[in-house]
């Protein structure tokens, strides 16, 4: 939860967007969050303060980011083995679109430069962690997202676009038709998962 705040001051100083800083709309969404997370801490010590300290603080943030024996140095680059097993069809375009944000943010482009720091701040930081879990990255998305989207811009031409865009969404619906209609085998272990815990949530509910 703090790495669109990381994201957000790394940008403003790097951009030197110091104007930011006077907007009463940058305060308000900074009080807004501060708001929304201490809120939800508070409950929580409140609820039951040892077990937040020891579960939540330490075993949940401090045990998996810094204490404990740190990996081998080779495992600090796991989040990119991932990347290329979990969606190998973006890793060009990502990759290209990277190059063409950081040229564009030496052309004082600041909107690239933006979506970069975004892209890149949580990955580095991330990777100097003990703990390395895809999912830990599912806030970088969408500025990979957009950086795969600026090479294909790049690439393609508006008239190519609009044409493969049409193609995909049919192929999409077909696929997702298909998933629904026929048997395909699922992740057994998930779904074993689910039913152990199914009528806990039933009684409970």
């Amino acid at each position: 939860g703090l790495f669109p705040l990381i994201v957000t001051f790394l940008f403003i100083v790097i951009d030197r967007q110091w104007k930011v800083l006077t907007w009463p709309a940058f305060w308000g969404g900074l009080l807004i969050q501060f708001g929304i997370g201490g809120w939800w801490c508070w409950s929580q010590y409140q609820a039951d303060a040892p077990r937040f300290l020891e579960e939540h603080l330490k075993g949940v943030i401090l045990q998996k980011a810094f204490m404990g024996d740190m990996p081998p140095w080779y495992q600090h680059f796991s989040f990119i083995v991932d990347m290329a097993t979990f969606n190998w069809l973006w890793i060009i375009p990502m990759a290209w679109g990277l190059w063409l944000l950081g040229q564009k943010s030496r052309r004082d482009h600041s909107t690239a430069l933006f979506v970069l720091i975004w892209a890149l701040t949580l990955p580095v930081i991330m990777s100097a962690m003990r703990t390395h879990y895809v999912w830990f990255l599912m806030q970088v998305f969408p500025a990979l997202a957009l950086a795969a989207a600026v090479a294909l811009s790049e690439w393609f031409s508006e008239y190519k676009r609009n044409k493969a865009t049409r193609y995909f969404m049919a192929l999409a619906t077909v696929v997702v038709i298909l998933v629904n209609a026929l048997p395909f085998p699922l992740d057994r272990d998930r779904e074993r998962a689910a039913r152990i815990v199914a009528p806990y949530v039933k009684h409970f509910a």
